[in-house]
């Protein structure tokens, strides 16, 4: 039903409620814990786990990703029991639409048509929702400015089943984008008159968002994350110090990836502590980055033609991909844009006990579901 399942619990009255955020990644399950006080949003627990390799693929079994997050929810001692859940993926769409003026009965019905039109879903097939941002004009005639939002149902219902198997209770879903817009509105920065882009690197998708005056006007989504970089290390046999080649496993180029990253020109001779010599690592990454980089500059300069957009002001990197080591640096000197982590958490209020959990935010890198529980 639109504007019922993508929905902000906080047009009811929420003050007094404590509220879930889940994200369920493909590599990470992250919690939030916050409560609507009447000083403000306090979050009072924060908590992730894990998800062993077997079920970072596509096809993995709900009811074991429910008992992970009774584990974690455990772990995090976090009581709360209604969600915001998020999802993402190829089968969620965002876009910016312009409809001329008419009541908002009249969009709700039309809307979920408009929807239909720009994939290859029939309405039945969809849930819908939308936001209306402002005015546009076009052709002379002023129109709603309107960003839409949709998903698949079979996509939004796997997510619920899992809240659900998990005990918990389903309030609203949100998408990554509007997950990442959100965020952004929360961290306070003043980018007044700026063009900003919002670059999230998951384990299997990367998604690339530009704001202009602190507005979404344009998302992407890729089938690119840091998983590509695991594999990468595993390739080919790598050269020891000793002299001999070998394969990396799974867990060796997990652990390289995290303590190493992409490392400087300046690390011949260096080794990692099984041996390995680091010069060989940027030619193996190679691949993964000149991709990502095309990915960045196809969406750029697509968003920069569309909107008549002269540049690019800023990137805001966000996702567990954005904390590999030498990354940053190497975007930045690459595309000539000024590039900073996200800090969603910056002025947010914590409860007792709670802010010494976020460790410079690497303990919940990633975790932000501010949309659907600050609402649009």
């Amino acid at each position: 039903m639109l504007r019922q399942i993508f929905s902000s619990f906080n047009r009811k009255k929420g003050t007094g409620r404590t509220i879930l955020g889940i994200d369920i990644g493909s590599y990470w399950i992250k919690v939030l814990e916050l409560s609507l006080t009447s000083t403000g949003p306090e979050i009072k627990g924060l908590a992730k786990m894990e998800l062993p390799p077997e079920m970072r693929k596509a096809g993995r079994d709900p009811k074991a990703v429910a008992e992970l997050i009774k584990e974690c929810l455990a772990e995090g001692n976090i009581s709360a029991r209604d969600v915001v859940v998020m999802v993402s993926g190829p089968q969620v769409l965002i876009r910016r639409i312009t409809m001329p003026p008419m009541p908002q009965e009249e969009l709700d019905e039309v809307i979920p048509h408009e929807a239909s039109k720009q994939v290859s879903f029939s309405v039945e097939q969809l849930e819908v929702d939308y936001t209306v941002v402002g005015e546009k004009e076009v052709n002379g005639v002023i129109s709603q400015d309107i960003l839409l939002v949709a998903a698949h149902k079979d996509v939004v219902e796997q997510q619920k089943s899992i809240i659900n198997a998990a005990g918990l209770r389903t309030v609203a879903v949100t998408v990554a984008p509007m997950v990442l817009w959100k965020s952004f509105q929360l961290s306070k920065k003043a980018y007044e008159e700026k063009v900003i882009a919002l670059l999230d690197i998951g384990y299997e998708r990367a998604t690339i968002s530009l704001l202009n005056n602190g507005i979404l006007e344009f998302t992407r989504t890729v089938n690119l994350g840091s998983n590509e970089v695991t594999d990468s290390l595993m390739t080919e046999p790598l050269v020891t110090v000793e002299g001999s080649p070998r394969t990396l496993t799974y867990r060796e180029a997990e652990e390289i990836k995290r303590q190493y990253g992409l490392p400087p020109s300046t690390a011949t001779g260096a080794t990692t502590k099984e041996g390995v010599l680091l010069n060989q690592i940027p030619r193996l990454m190679s691949p993964f980055l000149e991709r990502l980089l095309s990915e960045i500059k196809t969406s750029f300069d697509f968003y920069m033609t569309e909107f008549q957009i002269p540049k690019v002001e800023k990137i805001i990197m966000s996702g567990g991909g954005a904390g590999l080591k030498g990354l940053k640096e190497f975007l930045a000197e690459d595309l000539g844009i000024e590039i900073e982590p996200a800090d969603p958490f910056k002025s947010a209020d914590f409860a007792e006990g709670i802010s010494g959990m976020v460790g410079g935010l690497e303990y919940v890198k990633g975790l932000i579901l501010s949309n659907g529980l600050f609402g649009r």
